[in-house]
């Protein structure tokens, strides 16, 4: 339970301010919507994954689970809400609002008795300028270039104090490839740096301390489906996640295998491996419309 509800607080952050500017850049140089972000083809209306342990009897879909997430998505390929549950209850329930014109205007995320609330906004050439995030009182404001990328993140305590500021750099593809991270004082805190493969999908991230020393790294390895089949990464402190195996002092692996597709290529079932054992099982509901 305690490892489930740390990997919602980092979801949280993550999808609570998803929009166009966050996507993955399509080889075409276009932004990718939510599906394909996701790595899902067709028309998808709605996914529902179950996780179990591998030692738990999970023939049936929907029984023995020790926890199932939701996605919905609109006709655009847009998440439209997210809800994820234990054994017990929901934890979390995200729900996007979008525009006539399709963008996204606002985000509602409720993770138990407290509520987060995003809220966007564009120019007059109808460009994603501010996003202001609001969760527990604390407030993460976001502004964005003229591609409708994040340029910078400022985060403001209770006392509506600024604690933080990121500023995002890009490559010629518009794939973000460092993040600054600055303290209050505007002294460099850390650096993450990222590098991308033809396809754009990110294949390498390497983090450093304020005297550029390099903390941590993770390698990326996918298949020809473009899922990702092996994590290697180096001093990463995890709060949840994947099972990992250790190869080394501080250098683990984490491998996905995945064993049946539906007719448009995406993935029902995924294991967790170590030793070439299933350690973690996920299967996946997918309706289309």
């Amino acid at each position: 339970m305690k490892r489930f509800l740390l990997l919602l607080i980092l979801i949280g952050i993550n999808y609570s301010n998803v929009a166009a500017q966050d996507r993955s850049v399509k080889v075409s140089g276009k932004y990718q919507n939510d599906l394909e972000s996701s790595n899902l083809k067709g028309k998808v209306k709605s996914t529902t994954c179950y996780e179990y342990k591998a030692d738990k009897n999970n023939e049936g879909l929907n029984t023995n689970w020790d926890y199932k997430s939701i996605y919905s998505f609109n006709n655009s390929g847009n998440i439209e809400g997210i809800s994820m549950y234990n054994q017990q209850n929901r934890i979390v329930l995200s729900l996007n609002t979008y525009d006539k014109k399709g963008r996204i205007a606002s985000t509602i995320d409720k993770k138990g008795g407290s509520g987060n609330f995003s809220e966007y906004s564009y120019n007059n050439k109808q460009n994603l300028i501010e996003c202001v995030y609001s969760k527990n009182r604390l407030v993460f404001r976001f502004i964005y270039n003229k591609f409708g990328k994040r340029d910078t993140m400022y985060s403001y305590d209770i006392r509506e104090k600024l604690s933080s500021k990121v500023i995002y750099n890009y490559d010629k593809r518009s794939n973000c490839i460092q993040e600054l991270w600055y303290k209050s004082d505007g002294s460099l805190d850390k650096i993450n740096e990222y590098i991308y493969d033809q396809q754009n999908k990110r294949i390498q991230e390497s983090n450093y301390d304020s005297n550029r020393i390099k903390t941590s790294k993770i390698v990326y390895t996918y298949d020809k489906r473009n899922n990702l089949i092996l994590a290697l990464d180096s001093n990463i402190i995890f709060i949840g996640g994947s099972p990992r195996k250790k190869l080394d002092d501080n250098i683990y692996s984490r491998t996905f295998k995945y064993e049946s597709f539906d007719k448009y290529g995406n993935w029902l079932k995924k294991s967790v491996m170590i030793d070439d054992k299933p350690v973690q099982i996920t299967k996946r509901e997918i309706t289309y419309y």
